[in-house]
């Protein structure tokens, strides 16, 4: 016969950290998952939307980790553990997030033209917006970038959520906890 067993919300200052940490993980894991998905959307023009949005998402769930917010910027003492290449394909990931995924400020990745299209009496007929874009950076960066994904994504699991899980084992068992009545 199986066990069966029950969930008992823990709210200790502990596991506040623990659920931060797995916030963090979980972000990284969705960043990772997003780009392997990535790569099962063929590479060609009519797909180039759907794989930039994949590689939006990523970004965007990886820089949370980074980021001033609920997570409170868990994942810059993590950087250390990075190679200098890595560190170039993280910093690079964080200028997409702040400079042309979330804000469209770095004119080498984005410029936007308007053209006014004239008759032969100098007479505006139309007027066109045009946008060059950088759709993400070059495949082998992508590829170089998913890398430190998953290191980040381990080293958290390794060195933060196993080490926590045992405290909150420790702390439930010598403070336990009273189940909710009702």
């Amino acid at each position: 016969m199986a066990k069966k067993y029950r969930g008992i919300v823990l709210m200790s200052p502990l596991a506040r950290e623990y659920a931060d940490w797995w916030s963090v993980w979980y972000d990284l894991l969705s960043a990772r998952q997003a780009l392997h998905d990535r790569n099962f959307i063929p590479n060609k023009p009519s797909n180039m939307y759907g794989r930039r949005a994949m590689w939006d998402g990523a970004v965007v769930a990886y820089c949370r980790g980074f980021k001033p917010g609920r997570q409170s910027a868990l994942l810059g003492p993590l950087l250390n553990s990075l190679t200098p290449l890595q560190r170039a394909r993280h910093d690079e990931a964080l200028h997409w997030r702040d400079k042309h995924i979330a804000h469209r400020v770095d004119k080498k990745l984005e410029h936007v033209a308007v053209t006014a299209m004239v008759d032969a009496d100098g007479q505006v007929v139309e007027v066109q917006g045009s946008v060059t874009t950088t759709m993400m950076p070059p495949e082998s960066a992508i590829l170089e970038f998913a890398k430190v994904v998953d290191l980040l994504k381990d080293l958290v699991w390794e060195k933060r959520l196993v080490p926590l899980e045992a405290d909150l084992k420790q702390e439930y068992e010598i403070h336990g906890v009273v189940p909710p009545t009702g």
